[in-house]
């Protein structure tokens, strides 16, 4: 984010960072201000474990939607991360099922690289089992977490000798394939 343009007053909020906790806390208990539906996205960057509820809130808001997801799973799984195993057990369930659930269904194909890292903080051993199929994804990025984090298995090495080797692929997938071929 530090070297992205942020543009208009969601992005302008952005910038502040954990500076605008305490405003946006606010907004989030009142359904009537113009800013209650940012409130959540900005809690899910700069937030901690008191804010989980009101993430996860915003979640069970988006349930008929496809957008806006990614953003607030990837906040709700920094705090989750960060916070003791036995806590919020519930929730962490909760929510790997539904970043499983996102990362097959959701039609933001865009998006699946940030359910897959959400997953890696979560439940790294079960994701990274799953990660040697996605050396194939369409998007980019999920591509370079699977080149960076797929086990080694003999399959996963003839797809990440084709990734380092493709003259088409992304120059970050491609160093990720070769660091991945040649550890030393």
């Amino acid at each position: 984010m530090a070297t992205e343009r942020q543009a208009g007053l969601f992005g302008a909020l952005r910038v502040l960072g954990p500076q605008v906790l305490p405003a946006a806390r606010g907004w989030a208990v009142d359904t009537e201000h113009p800013l209650f539906d940012a409130a959540a996205h900005l809690l899910g960057e700069h937030g901690e474990e008191q804010d989980i509820p009101v993430i996860r809130a915003a979640l069970d808001r988006l349930t008929d939607e496809w957008c806006g997801h990614d953003r607030l799973t990837e906040g709700l799984a920094r705090i989750l991360a960060s916070t003791p195993c036995a806590s919020h057990i519930d929730v962490r369930a909760d929510l790997i099922r539904r970043l499983r659930w996102l990362t097959r269904a959701s039609p933001h194909s865009y998006e699946r690289g940030s359910y897959l890292r959400s997953l890696l903080l979560l439940d790294p051993d079960k994701t990274t089992g799953a990660l040697p199929t996605h050396l194939l994804d369409c998007e980019p990025e999920v591509r370079l977490l699977a080149a960076q984090h797929a086990p080694l298995t003999d399959q996963t090495r003839r797809w990440l000798f084709t990734l380092r080797d493709d003259p088409i692929e992304e120059a970050s997938v491609r160093r990720a394939a070769h660091a991945r071929l040649n550890p030393c």
